[in-house]
């Protein structure tokens, strides 16, 4: 390798609002590539400014694929808009969180497009939408799951609250998922059969069915670019019923 390859990996592109000198340091990460800005202090490297991350790797025996993390960091935090992603034979998988100070603090989105079924999803397209506030959930929470329709809403301390429901009355099932909460504790919960109008005992639990979705399907994605964020493990502190 030559010497101006070397140093062209790095070089000074601006300072920090404080005046702190910011290099930019493009090349090899791990097992992927990267580019991102830095500066120094106290002998470690702070990340700071945009940074893009890419990684491909061996999928057999279907060939190849590729992970990618895109976002700003502040102060060595992750802070603004992130993207993560994988793709891997025609499956491709997103997610989008929305940081304050390395913590997710606002819109968060998964979305994927799978030809095939895995432990959490069916083939199909998946979608789940929600606001954070300090790293807990808040709010409507949204989403469909080959075909499934979920709603719910957590209180402003993070807790699910109101009616949650899962219907999959329209995907080929006729069953229709319910459960009352009250300020993170679960009034009741039952299986409603749209054919027979009987209610039953549900097999799951639609919090822990969303619980596992997110620690399964989600966080794999953040763990794509970890660094730089605290996240949330998808666990609702709720009592079940």
């Amino acid at each position: 390798m030559s010497v101006f390859n070397i140093f062209s990996r790095f070089r000074h592109v601006s300072c920090t609002d404080t005046g702190k000198p910011l290099q930019t340091y493009s090349g090899k990460y791990k097992d992927g590539k990267a580019t991102y800005s830095y500066y120094e202090e106290n002998g470690e490297r702070l990340y700071h400014g945009r940074m893009e991350y890419s990684r491909t790797y061996n999928n057999p025996p279907h060939g190849k694929g590729k992970e990618t993390a895109t976002g700003n960091f502040k102060d060595g935090k992750k802070d603004g808009w992130w993207f993560f992603s994988d793709r891997k034979r025609g499956d491709v998988a997103e997610l989008k969180v929305f940081y304050t100070d390395g913590v997710p603090d606002g819109n968060y989105r998964f979305k994927s497009e799978s030809k095939s079924n895995s432990a959490m999803m069916r083939r199909g397209k998946t979608v789940l939408q929600g606001t954070m506030s300090k790293k807990m959930p808040i709010g409507m929470i949204k989403g469909c799951f080959s075909g499934g329709v979920l709603t719910g809403e957590c209180n402003a301390n993070g807790l699910p609250d109101g009616t949650w429901k899962l219907d999959y009355s329209d995907a080929g099932s006729c069953k229709i998922n319910y459960e009352e909460w009250n300020d993170g504790d679960c009034t009741g919960a039952w299986e409603f059969d749209t054919s027979t109008g009987e209610r039953h005992k549900p097999q799951v639990h639609i919090v822990d069915f969303l619980s596992n979705f997110i620690y399964r399907e989600c966080l794999r994605l953040v763990a794509i670019m970890p660094k730089g964020s605290s996240e949330w493990n998808g666990r609702f502190q709720a009592n079940a019923k």
